[in-house]
């Protein structure tokens, strides 16, 4: 998932950067900061916010295509469900519904304690304008009790808002916020963070379906259709 689901163990910087990707329960709002854009690449803005009280910022990425509401909530939902656990990263299945999981995770971590938390993932009916978001967030409470070789994650969040256009094409928001906790340097993790968040959000967009070609168009990159 483009959530926790991120928080890979290979390095120190990975998992700090985990720790801001991953997968809100109702964005916190800050009104007195205002967000910055930090990127654009492939189409989508990245942007960022301070978050009062922390050393780790809120992280926003935005982009536009061409599919219908439902054919982005499908493939968004597909990726922030995904349970496959890897030597690093393990997942176990605590609750499953139509809309909604909460998964517990363990992640391996070079030269800091290993991690755990909870996460509750779901997906909010449509609003009357047709929006829907899958939002995320921590739920130790639902998971299993403290274990001393890891450290509990505290602090996860986050928020896909999947929203149509006039045009018939769907505005995808990524909203995310997460610190990772024990002893790692904010300072540290930042840059890194920033970067893996920019990943995750286009490797989501790369998995959504590829718009169908108007008649007598060719797909990009095709053949032209030939003359009558």
């Amino acid at each position: 998932m483009l959530y926790p689901r991120f928080m890979s163990a290979r390095s120190l910087l990975r998992l700090a950067v985990v720790a801001a990707t991953s997968l809100l329960a109702a964005p916190r709002a800050q009104a007195e900061e205002a967000w910055k854009t930090y990127s654009e690449k492939s189409g989508a803005r990245f942007e960022r916010r301070d978050v009062a009280g922390s050393s780790y910022p809120e992280l926003r990425a935005t982009k536009e295509v061409p599919l219908s509401p439902a054919q982005v909530l499908e493939a968004v939902w597909a990726s922030v469900s995904d349970l496959t656990s890897t030597k690093d990263h393990k997942k176990k299945l605590l609750r499953s519904g139509p809309d909604e999981v909460v998964v517990y995770q363990q992640i391996s971590v070079a030269i800091v304690t290993d991690r755990d938390y909870t996460v509750r993932i779901w997906r909010t009916p449509p609003a009357s304008d047709g929006t829907v978001e899958v939002r995320y967030q921590i739920a130790n409470e639902l998971g299993p009790a403290p274990d001393p070789k890891y450290t509990r994650l505290q602090a996860i969040r986050g928020a896909w808002t999947i929203a149509p256009l006039p045009s018939g094409g769907t505005r995808l928001r990524y909203l995310a916020y997460s610190e990772a906790g024990g002893s790692v340097p904010a300072a540290f993790a930042r840059g890194a963070q920033r970067d893996r968040f920019d990943s995750d959000f286009l490797g989501v967009v790369g998995r959504l379906p590829q718009p169908v070609p108007a008649a007598g168009r060719a797909p990009e990159g095709g053949p032209a259709p030939d003359a009558k």
